[in-house]
C-alpha cells in the first residue's frame, strides 16, 4: 500500500468504527447490536490488514486481527440472519459451519508467516485459495437469500426500504476482500484495492450519516404496541385488520398475502404493513397469521367432538398448505405436537 493512504485508511476506519459503536452501544447488549457490531469490527479489520504486512504488532495483536478478517463473512451472515429473520436461533449445525471456515482458512494460511498471510500469493498459488473463496461465497448467498426470502413479509417498512443498500453494501465489502486478496495483490493492483477500501469506509460513513436514526431505532430495537401514537387512518386500518381475522376468518385463506390482504380491505399496502406493525407490534406477517391460526387450532383440538378429526384436514382448513408448517408452526408456539396437546387436553 502506497505509504501516502496509510495514515488516511487508518484514522478513517477508526473514526467510522468509534461513530458505528456509539450508535450500537445501547443495543449491543442484544444478538442483533453484538453481531452487527461484531460485522462492523470484523470489516475495519480487513480494511486496515495491510498493518499486518508493513506494521510491528505484538503476536497477540496480529492473530486477533486475522481472526476478524477470517470471521467477517460469519459475522455478516450472524447479522443478516438476526436482522431479517425474527426467529433465527443460533443452533449446533450454525455453530459446525461457522468452525469449517475457520478451518478452511487455517489451512490455507497454516505454513505461511503471520507477517505474510494476506500478501505474497503467486498467480500460480490462486487455486490454493479457491476453497476459502467459495466457502465465504456461500455465506454471503446465503445471507443475502434470507434478505430476499423474508422481504414479502416484513411489516418493519423502514427494514425493507433499507436492507437491499444495507446488505449489498456489506456484501460489496465482502468481494472487495475476496478478490483483493486472490486477484487484485497477486496481480499487483493494490493500488486500485485501497482506493476501493476508501470508498467503502467513505459509502459505510455515509450510511451512518444519512440513514442511522432509522436504522437503530427500526431494525435494531423491538417495536412495542403503539395504538395511542397512532393516526385515527391508521388506527382504522388496525381495526379493519382485526375484523378480517377475528370475524372473518381470513386467516384460513391458504396463501395469504400482506398485498392480497391488503387488497381485501381496500387499503394500500404500505399503510397496512406500518399499521400492523406500530399497532399490533407484529414484526413480521406470517407471525400476525399464525398467531388467529394457533388460537384456533387450540381451540378445535381442545373441542372433545373433534378427538377424531384428522390432523391433515385441521391443517388445510386453517390455510396451511400440507401438514408439516402446520406442524412446525403449532411445536413452536406450544412446545408439542398438535396430536400430543390432542391428549393432553382430552386426558385433562
Amino acid at each position: 500500500m502506497p505509504e501516502s493512504y496509510q495514515p488516511t485508511l487508518l484514522i478513517a476506519s477508526i473514526t467510522l468504527l468509534t461513530v458505528m459503536l456509539l450508535r450500537l452501544a445501547p443495543s449491543l447488549p442484544t444478538a442483533r447490536g453484538g453481531y452487527a457490531f461484531g460485522l462492523v469490527l470484523c470489516s475495519q479489520a480487513y480494511l486496515v490488514s495491510w498493518l499486518l504486512n508493513s506494521s510491528p504488532m505484538p503476536r497477540a495483536l496480529r492473530i486477533t486481527l486475522l481472526a476478524l478478517i477470517v470471521a467477517q463473512p460469519v459475522f455478516f451472515w450472524l447479522t443478516a440472519n438476526v436482522l431479517f429473520e425474527d426467529r433465527f436461533r443460533l443452533r449446533w449445525w450454525h455453530i459446525l459451519a461457522i468452525a469449517g471456515k475457520f478451518i478452511v482458512a487455517g489451512c490455507i494460511a497454516y505454513d505461511r508467516p503471520l507477517t505474510n498471510v494476506f500478501a505474497g500469493y503467486s498467480a500460480e498459488e490462486l487455486p490454493r485459495l479457491l476453497p476459502n473463496f467459495f466457502y465465504t461465497l456461500a455465506f454471503v448467498f446465503h445471507a443475502l437469500a434470507v434478505v430476499l426470502r423474508t422481504n414479502r413479509n416484513d411489516l418493519v417498512e423502514p427494514r425493507r426500504r433499507l436492507r437491499a443498500y444495507v446488505l449489498v453494501g456489506t456484501a460489496v465489502i465482502i468481494v472487495h476482500a475476496l478478490l483483493s486478496a486472490a486477484v487484485l495483490r497477486p496481480l499487483n493492483f493494490g493500488s486500485i484495492s485501497d482506493m476501493i477500501s476508501l470508498g467503502v469506509i467513505f459509502g459505510g460513513a455515509l450510511v451512518t450519516v444519512t440513514w442511522g436514526d432509522v436504522l437503530w431505532r427500526d431494525m435494531f430495537t423491538a417495536r412495542e404496541k403503539s395504538a395511542s401514537a397512532m393516526s385515527d387512518a391508521d388506527q382504522t386500518i388496525v381495526a379493519k385488520a382485526l375484523a378480517a381475522m377475528e370475524t372473518d376468518e381470513l386467516f384460513r385463506t391458504e396463501g395469504l398475502t400482506v398485498t392480497a390482504l391488503a387488497t381485501k380491505l381496500g387499503v394500500q399496502e404500505y399503510k397496512l404493513r406500518r399499521a400492523i406493525n406500530n399497532g399490533l407490534g407484529y414484526r413480521n406477517f406470517n407471525e400476525y397469521l399464525n398467531f388467529y391460526r394457533m388460537r384456533a387450532a387450540k381451540k378445535f383440538l381442545e373441542a372433545p367432538e373433534n378427538s377424531a378429526y384428522p390432523l391433515i384436514h385441521l391443517a388445510l382448513d386453517l390455510g396451511y398448505p400440507s401438514p408439516a408448517p402446520f406442524n412446525r408452526a403449532f411445536k413452536e408456539a406450544t412446545g408439542i405436537s398438535p396430536g400430543e396437546y390432542r391428549r393432553r387436553a382430552h386426558d385433562n
